[in-house]
């Protein structure tokens, strides 16, 4: 007797309207990079979960869709109240970005630690805050919580960068130099230069690199 391959819809899984056979939904499986397969069983866990090794390849988000994976950096806490956190980050960077269009006053992002805060500001300035509004508005990896992190969560990704990859540490400016969410005065704010490890302040309408985070 041949045994005859049934497809059909499964709804309220990993694989909403998506075609796949009897045998898939019957022995289960999960998602990979935002595929789906065997849809019934549970995701493979992430690796970003439990891993304290910076450059880790995390998995897809919960959001799906994946083509590209973010990367584990490390731990810090970023004073928020809610202790020390995970942080992973995007694969690449996202180009060279103003900090803001014009120089301004009182921006009051000025946290150095929790860059979640200061993006909320930024990006409620508007798109010409380029930089924070890349990143507040960023969905990307399977995840929609990302933001420009603040002076001390930048050092992060500075201390680890070799391990994580993909930053311009050529020395060249402007690309080498990547910017905080923290203001530092109306007309500068905080960057980090990526070929040395130097922070300091520039001109926030200055375009430079960024880089976006989220913690977890």
């Amino acid at each position: 007797m041949k045994h005859l391959m049934i497809l059909f819809l499964i709804t309220g899984s990993c694989c909403v309207n998506a075609r796949i056979s009897w045998a898939d939904a019957y022995f289960g499986g999960g998602r990979i990079g935002g595929s789906c397969f065997n849809c019934g069983a549970p995701a493979p866990a992430d690796p970003c979960a439990t891993t304290t090794v910076a450059g880790t390849v995390c998995a897809c988000g919960p959001l799906g869709g994946c083509t590209t994976f973010a990367r584990y950096v490390g731990m810090f806490d970023p004073l928020d109240g809610n202790g020390v956190k995970k942080y992973m980050t995007t694969p690449a960077d996202a180009g060279l970005k103003e900090w803001a269009p014009v120089y301004e006053t009182n921006v009051t992002a000025r946290s150095t630690t929790d860059g979640r805060a200061n993006t909320t500001v930024l990006e409620g300035k508007g798109a010409t805050y380029a930089a924070g509004y890349y990143c507040g508005t960023l969905v990307a990896n399977g995840y929609s919580d990302w933001y420009l992190p603040a002076k001390n969560e930048l050092n992060l990704l500075d201390v680890n960068k070799v391990a994580i990859g993909g930053f311009d540490v050529s020395g060249n400016w402007p690309a080498t130099v990547y910017w905080s969410s923290t203001e530092y005065l109306g007309t500068d704010a905080w960057r980090q230069v990526f070929s040395n490890g130097g922070q300091d302040v520039g001109n926030k309408v200055m375009a430079i690199s960024v880089r976006c985070v989220r913690r977890y």
